[in-house]
């Protein structure tokens, strides 16, 4: 494995030589170390001092494309999909930077401490995923040349442009996500990043159905059929067939107020009890 990072990172123009045989003596120690990750603590267990490690760690290194790299070597034949979330973490103070209220899905509430946003890719047929980029939530950024702020949901847009190019040299075309992302904003952009986006929306999305009738011929086509409640049945949406487990699936293409576009919307239905709403949007 050693000879294979070292080749990766020979084929990365963005570092020098000096650089890489730091950061082949780093994932070394990483591997191996006992303890908390302080500088301190890594040199006891390589020939650098405590004083390199802080030099090297204010270096920039490009770990999106090391780790796109490495994952195209190890997973060339494998069937990826994209994914991105967000990790929480408790933190007490009032001086670190980032600290804020965030979602804790282990709570189901919003709590204070850190955020970290994860793009990561999915093998499919192993059920194994493989980060790709990972960056600290610090919402509270102005933009460049103006007053407004960089909200929540720009922050997660800046980041799957940056990683764009480097899941598509990995084949990855479709991107998933929770409800949260099911923003106007993200999935615009998504889409025209060349993605298709399968994730789930609020239990309060507003759909409605398109009209299937022919055109009477008088004033403007109509569009729409009514609001679509689910509580009202699934009589409306297309059978799919059973999946090995028995879970029945439905979908239709429907019209998403918030997100001003159609949608497919895919429901699953163990026997007569629970459902399970999944969207796919593509461009």
């Amino acid at each position: 494995m050693e000879g294979v990072v070292e080749s990766i990172l020979r084929s990365m123009s963005s570092i020098n030589r000096p650089q890489m045989l730091f950061m082949l003596s780093l994932f070394g120690v990483l591997s191996i170390f006992c303890g908390k990750a302080t500088f301190r603590n890594l040199s006891r267990y390589s020939n650098y001092c405590e004083k390199s490690y802080s030099r090297w760690y204010r270096r920039k290194f490009n770990f999106v494309e090391f780790n796109a790299k490495l994952i195209r070597h190890e997973l060339a034949e494998a069937e990826l999909l994209g994914v991105i979330d967000a990790s929480f973490m408790k933190k007490s103070g009032k001086c670190t930077e980032g600290l804020g209220w965030f979602y804790n899905s282990c709570n189901d509430k919003a709590e204070r401490g850190l955020e970290t946003s994860v793009v990561a890719v999915v093998d499919v047929r192993s059920n194994t995923a493989y980060g790709i980029d990972s960056e600290q939530t610090i919402d509270k950024v102005p933009l460049q040349g103006k007053d407004k702020e960089h909200t929540r949901v720009d922050l997660y847009v800046d980041q799957i442009k940056r990683v764009s190019a480097e899941l598509k040299a990995l084949n990855v075309r479709y991107l998933a996500a929770d409800s949260y992302y099911a923003k106007a904003k993200f999935v615009n952009t998504t889409l025209k990043l060349g993605f298709d986006i399968i994730g789930k929306l609020r239990i309060d999305a507003n759909l409605k159905w398109l009209y299937e009738g022919d055109y009477s011929g008088v004033g403007r086509p109509r569009s729409f059929d009514g609001k679509v409640r689910i509580t009202e049945g699934l009589s409306r949406f297309d059978f799919e067939g059973r999946l090995e487990d028995g879970v029945e699936v439905y979908s239709k293409v429907v019209w998403s107020v918030n997100l001003k576009r159609k949608i497919k919307v895919v429901i699953l239905r163990w026997g007569q009890g629970d459902l399970a709403i999944n969207i796919q949007m593509s461009s």
